[in-house]
């Protein structure tokens, strides 16, 4: 009887632990979700970015914070979650419609290294900078060549978005020119 107790003790144990580890992980994730703000009223209607903004062409990582945590000194919300909501054609101009297509192609590309339990929690303020750190290396390894990567010379760190989304599509249209 001893024995079946103790199993029994260590199941209910082991149920209790595991609960309590789904609750911490989803209450990480709705902590670490940001809502998308609507701050910004012109032209008689409510708009998710102010009336003069300009998607910039900026380094990869600074996108990279901007795409994940937005620009809270403007009250804008992480670009992420905006890039898939109506604003794309109401509130930005088509070279940013089109530099937001950019951002996302490189910051998803970067988002595909990360691990089942780093997509699971999202990207934060705590850990968005060592997700970037950790990832966006082996993007540039991918897109470049470990040979490349390694040289001193090669300023991998001050590549912009745009560049990289460009490398990105002509990737995929090799890919599809040798699947066929």
């Amino acid at each position: 009887m001893k024995v079946e107790e103790t199993i029994q003790k260590f199941r209910q144990s082991y149920d209790q632990e595991g609960r309590r580890q789904e609750e911490e992980r989803d209450r990480r994730m709705l902590e670490n979700r940001q809502r998308v703000r609507c701050y910004f009223q012109y032209d008689g209607a409510f708009h998710y970015v102010p009336e003069d903004f300009v998607f910039l062409k900026g380094s990869c990582k600074n996108t990279w914070y901007r795409w994940h945590l937005g620009q809270e000194s403007h009250g804008i919300g992480p670009f992420k979650q905006l890039k898939n909501r109506a604003f794309m054609t109401l509130d930005l101009k088509s070279d940013d419609q089109l530099l937001v297509n950019k951002a996302d192609r490189v910051m998803t590309a970067i988002e595909t290294y990360m691990s089942t339990e780093e997509r699971e929690v999202g990207v934060n303020k705590d850990n968005c900078g060592e997700i970037f750190d950790n990832y966006y290396p082996e993007l540039i390894k991918r897109l470049y060549g470990e040979e490349k990567f390694a040289k001193p010379s090669f300023r991998w760190m001050d590549l912009t978005y745009p560049t990289l989304a460009n490398l990105l599509s002509a990737e995929k249209k090799r890919q599809r020119v040798e699947e066929e």
